[in-house]
């Protein structure tokens, strides 16, 4: 018996599996017979064969890199949107349910929410910015022996003991 392989994508994958991609042509057709194969594609990453998700690639990669592209506007952004959609298809496999829907609308939702998941960062990085800080919003610093205050970086600083608050 085989032991899985923990298989992880990087953005470097992506150009290489696209280009693989291009040079089948074409996105598989949605087609009963595509829907059942595309199944057994799943079944077979599940058990952890890295072809299978090779394949899928080949069938379903030109749609997931052009709806990535699509939400992000970023090429950049939408390779890595379309890796972390794989990564995410290769780790969860074992939960697809065929009855649930085909393999390529759980892809496009999976691609989906991670487009939506880059955009979120991409305003989050952009607001930490604006602010001049980086990711850490609240600071806290003793003013005077056991008296802890809280505050933001820009503004309003609040005495964490007496809840009194003052511009400082």
């Amino acid at each position: 018996m085989q032991g899985l392989v923990a298989l992880e994508l990087t953005p470097v994958h992506i150009p290489e599996l696209w280009l693989r991609s291009q040079t089948v042509g074409r996105m598989a057709s949605f087609s009963p017979t595509a829907a059942t194969a595309d199944a057994a594609l799943v079944a077979r990453i599940a058990a952890g064969d890295e072809r299978a998700l090779g394949e899928l690639y080949d069938r379903h990669g030109t749609m997931v890199y052009g709806l990535a592209s699509a939400i992000v506007r970023d090429t950049a952004d939408a390779e890595e949107v379309a890796a972390d959609a794989f990564a995410q298809l290769w780790r969860s496999a074992s939960e697809y349910e065929e009855s649930r829907g085909s393999v390529a609308s759980w892809l496009s939702t999976i691609t989906r929410s991670r487009a939506l998941d880059r955009i979120r960062a991409r305003q989050r990085r952009a607001d930490d910015g604006s602010r001049g800080y980086s990711g850490c919003e609240w600071i806290c610093v003793a003013t005077r022996p056991n008296e802890l205050v809280a505050g933001r970086r820009h503004g309003t600083k609040r005495n964490l003991q007496t809840g009194d608050q003052f511009i400082g």
